[in-house]
Parts: structure tokens; C-alpha cells; sequence
């Protein structure tokens, strides 16, 4: 029996429907097996406990086991190799410092992940995600809430045979392929991907399930803006990464300046139309990522330092949607604010991705000057509080071209025409550059880094995990995103009435089990003498 109040030990309804669908064994093979630091104990026991409930109601077709590391090689090289490859499959090695009875520190590395193997398929699953703002145990914790999806959504991969259409646009400018390479790996484990270098025809998205538009950087014709408005008419689901405002990110690194200038998209009307407006003003920043800055005088040599630029704000992700729900702050370069239109009609407007409470804005043209980031940001005023980034619009939304003429616009083209959708998702970010990864060269060899990577904190934020909530909810993927978003409640103890009530509380602890114990040996002595006194 699951006495819990969130029900912790119950498998979801999304679980026990992939076991049905299992037709031979699965393999588990973890990669915490052996000696581990405290804190990762729990986590293995944690995944044990859920492991052994997997097998018990997939009737055994799920079978798993604790590899150590430290014994699958022979020797230190061996090991070192073996440690490449799973860190080539996506494994993430933790570097955990130990203290040890002699009181000298040591390291060791962990590998909190697993590998599952079905039907000849393989797939290497992390674990944990590494936010540095928190501690191992605060993350351990939050990795303990999310293992049930993680499982299940990397068995509900290998069981897939169909999968839907992702569409992206390739004909204005938007992202090339080395910039969406990381986000596109994990794009292709749930879905096809399809690229458009044209929108031609009306109807030729109806097949995709999501068309995404990443960075945009010319505009629209009124025939592109006819198919994607037909597009969401029959139900489509539009994944935007818009920012109407050119910079240069490559000028201010190189020249200490970049101009910052609106640049016509010709989506205004159609978006404005759907709920939202895209302002040209960029959005400063109080909770924002560092860059490096040389503070040398003239004459001496260089010293960087990073300092707080906020031009590139970490956007907080709300509790209060699945679709960000336990997301750590979300990188961003440049935004742009999204406003809310007030009109009257059926469509859900939910702001999923904000500011901090202590933002603003700057009106465009300017010029961004790095020399702004000698300034202290806490005597500037910062007057706004969760400025929109991330809007989520859905519902039943009305064509932009209901009383034009199509004819005109659509030349030689029959369709049939829809005026009013019958129910369509739109994900709108007011940042171009949220869904790229950087790219670093190594001995002239292009290396893609992780989506989300600042490579001068060399920390990682949630843009990926947001990414991932986002394709699950417009992808067809709902019951995991719910599975997802799950939350266990933390069950802390008062550290105040420890202190006040501890004699009270030892008493308790110690008499009640003997009590408990000796009521049920006297009931069962009073059961045997009734029974066997004749």
C-alpha cells in the first residue's frame, strides 16, 4: 500500500501502459554499482526501489542490474577509455570531492546514468542534470522526482514505430545546422525532421505535426504568411524564435560595439492577430549571465574579468505550467519583450518565460557599447517585474486573411479556406538564438557544445529542458510532459521541536515500538492459550 500523500511509490497510468506494449525483455544497465559517495546512495536506492516495481508489473519483461564502473576495466587505461565512451554516449561524469577518515580529500567520479536495451536497440539515459546553483543533494533530490519519466520516456523511444513531423524553414536567414545540432539530437530520438527551403503552397505543412521557425532574418511574403495561417486554421502547432531586433554579437566581442536596429519581419499583423505583439525593445536585466571583460590599464597586459552583462538575461522559468516547471534559469542573449493583446476572444495567453522582478527595457535604434557593463546594475533603476519572453497562445484562433483577397495573394491555388481553427498551439520566445548552441574549434575541429553551455561559467542553464517540455506538449507527447512535471513533496523535519520536545520524543520513539510489541505478543499468547488449554 502507498500511504504517501503524493503517491511517490504508485506508477502513473503512462507507465503501465508501455509495459503492455513491451513484447520481449528489457535490459536496464545502470552505472552505479559499487562504492559510492552518501549522497548518491540515495539515488541508486531511490532507482532500485522504482527498478524493482518496473519488473514487478511488466512481469518481468523488465530485468536491470548495478554495473560498477571501476570493475568493467582492467587496468587505468582501460578505464579511461571506457569513461570516454560513456561520456561520447551523453553520460554526464560528475566530480565528486570526498573526505575520508584520515581527513585527506579525494575525488571520484560518478556516472549517474543508464543504458537500455530492447530488441537489438540501445539507448544511454542520464540521470541527473548538474545545476550548479544547487547543491548534490538539492539535485539529487529533483533527480529522484524525475526518474519515473526519464525510464519511461526513454522505454516509450525504443517501443515507438511512427514517428510525427517536425518542419523547419530554411529560406530567411534562420538558424544553420551546426547551430541547432544539439537540440536537433534529441529532436530526432521522438521525431522525423523535415526542412522547407519554401512555403509555396497551401497545405504543404498539413503533414507536421510542429513547424519550427528559428531566427528569422527577412521578411515574409504575403503567400508564406497565407500557408502558415492556413497551417494553424487546420490545427497546426507553431514553434517561433523571433527577434525583430539585428545585433552583432561577433561586433561587440570584436569591437567593443554592435548597433542595435529593428529589422522588418512582416509578421506583426499575423501574430497580433493570433494574441501577441513583438515589441523592438530589448530587455535589460539585473539576474543575468557574465561575460568576460578586460580591466587592464593601458600598458599592461590582459585582465579579464567577468562581469554581469545584462543583455543577456537568465529568464526564470514559472512553476505554475507544466511547460516550465522545474526548468533552472534559461539563457538568453538579446530579447526582446512579447505584450498580450487585450482582445476579447477564447485564446489561452500564458507567459511560461519571464524577467526577474528587477528588469527594463531600451527602445531601438541604439548602440550597445561593452563599456555600459562598468556600470553597477543595482544603481540603475530597474522599474519592471516579469516582462514576457515565452508565451504559450491556444485555443481556437481567426485567420489574418479572413476578409482579403485570395486570389490575389494565392495565384492559381484551390483550397479550401478556413476562417477559425478548431483548436491550435503556439509557442512564441521573443529571443532568436534560445534554441542554438555555441560551437568551439580545437585543433581546427568544429566541437558542438551542449545547448544551454556557458562557455565562460562553464555552466549549464535549462534551455534544453525547457526545449524538451515545449516538443513534448506541441508534439503529441502530453502524458509525459504530465509524468514530467510530477513533484514530490519534501517531508522535513522540525528542527525546532527537535530541540523543544527531544526527551519527549526519545520516550516515544523507544517505549511505544516495546508497547506495540508486547500488546501483539500478549494477543497472540491469549489466541494460543484459548486455543490449546483444553
Amino acid at each position: 500500500f502507498d500511504l504517501t500523500e503524493d503517491k511517490r511509490y504508485t506508477l502513473s497510468e503512462v507507465s503501465e501502459t508501455t509495459f503492455d506494449k513491451l513484447d520481449g525483455k528489457a535490459y536496464i544497465r545502470t552505472f552505479l554499482g559499487g562504492e559510492l559517495p552518501i549522497e548518491f546512495m540515495r539515488l541508486r536506492h531511490g532507482l532500485s526501489e522504482l527498478l524493482e516495481e518496473y519488473a514487478v508489473r511488466s512481469e518481468h519483461q523488465i530485468e536491470f542490474v548495478h554495473e560498477n564502473v571501476q570493475d568493467v576495466a582492467h587496468n587505468e587505461e582501460d578505464l579511461q577509455a571506457y569513461q570516454r565512451e560513456l561520456i561520447a554516449h551523453g553520460i554526464e561524469a560528475l566530480t565528486v570531492h570526498e573526505r575520508n577518515a584520515a581527513g585527506t580529500q579525494s575525488e571520484r567520479i560518478v556516472f549517474p546514468g543508464l543504458c537500455i536495451s530492447y530488441r537489438g536497440q540501445t539507448l544511454y539515459v542520464n540521470l541527473m542534470r548538474r545545476d550548479v546553483t544547487r547543491n548534490n543533494d538539492e539535485n539529487i533530490t529533483i533527480a529522484l522526482q524525475r526518474l519515473e519519466y526519464v525510464i519511461t520516456s526513454a522505454l516509450a523511444q525504443l517501443l515507438q514505430q511512427n514517428k510525427p513531423t517536425v518542419a523547419f524553414t530554411t529560406s530567411h536567414g534562420e538558424l544553420s545546422q551546426p547551430y541547432i545540432t544539439d537540440w536537433q539530437r534529441d529532436l530526432t530520438r521522438r521525431f522525423k525532421i523535415q526542412r522547407f527551403d519554401t512555403l509555396s503552397r497551401v497545405g504543404m505543412l498539413d503533414s507536421c505535426q510542429m513547424l519550427v521557425i528559428a531566427n528569422p532574418k527577412t521578411p515574409f511574403s504575403e503567400l508564406e504568411k497565407l500557408v502558415l495561417d492556413q497551417y494553424v486554421m487546420r490545427g497546426g502547432r507553431l514553434l517561433l524564435f523571433i527577434n525583430p531586433v539585428c545585433t552583432s554579437v561577433d561586433s561587440l566581442q570584436q569591437y567593443g560595439r554592435t548597433f542595435a536596429i529593428a529589422n522588418e519581419l512582416n509578421l506583426d499583423d499575423l501574430l497580433f492577430r493570433y494574441g501577441v505583439r513583438i515589441s523592438t525593445h530589448l530587455l535589460q536585466d539585473a539576474q543575468c549571465a557574465p561575460v568576460p571583460v578586460n580591466m587592464a590599464a593601458v600598458g599592461e597586459g590582459a585582465r579579464f574579468t567577468p562581469l554581469p552583462w545584462s543583455y543577456y538575461p537568465l529568464l526564470t522559468p514559472q512553476s505554475y505550467t507544466l511547460l516550465s516547471r522545474n526548468v533552472p534559469f534559461v539563457y538568453s542573449r538579446f530579447p526582446v519583450t512579447l505584450e498580450l493583446t487585450k482582445t476579447n476572444d477564447s485564446i489561452l495567453k500564458v507567459p511560461f518565460l519571464t524577467s526577474s522582478k528587477y528588469a527594463r527595457v531600451v527602445a531601438t535604434p541604439r548602440m550597445v557599447e561593452l563599456s555600459e557593463i562598468r556600470e553597477d546594475l543595482s544603481r540603475r533603476p530597474m522599474p519592471l517585474a516579469d516582462v514576457p519572453v515565452g508565451v504559450l497562445l491556444e485555443g481556437k484562433f481567426r485567420s489574418v486573411f479572413e476578409h482579403r483577397p485570395l486570389r490575389t495573394i494565392a495565384q492559381g491555388q484551390t483550397f479550401d479556406f478556413r476562417a477559425k481553427s478548431s483548436g491550435a498551439r503556439i509557442v512564441i520566445f521573443g529571443d532568436g538564438t534560445l534554441a542554438a548552441n555555441d560551437i568551439s574549434y580545437q585543433n581546427g575541429r568544429e566541437r558542438i557544445l551542449p545547448l544551454g553551455f556557458d562557455k565562460y561559467t562553464q555552466q549549464t542553464f535549462g534551455n534544453k529542458e525547457l526545449l524538451e517540455n515545449i516538443t513534448l506538449y506541441l508534439g503529441g507527447y502530453e502524458e509525459l510532459l504530465l509524468l514530467r512535471g510530477r513533484e514530490y513533496a519534501s517531508q522535513l523535519l522540525d528542527a525546532r521541536r527537535l530541540v523543544r520536545d527531544r526527551f519527549q520524543l526519545l520516550v516515544l520513539n523507544i517505549t511505544l515500538p516495546l508497547l506495540l510489541l508486547l500488546f501483539m505478543g500478549g494477543i497472540w499468547w491469549f489466541i494460543r492459550w484459548q486455543r490449546y488449554r483444553r
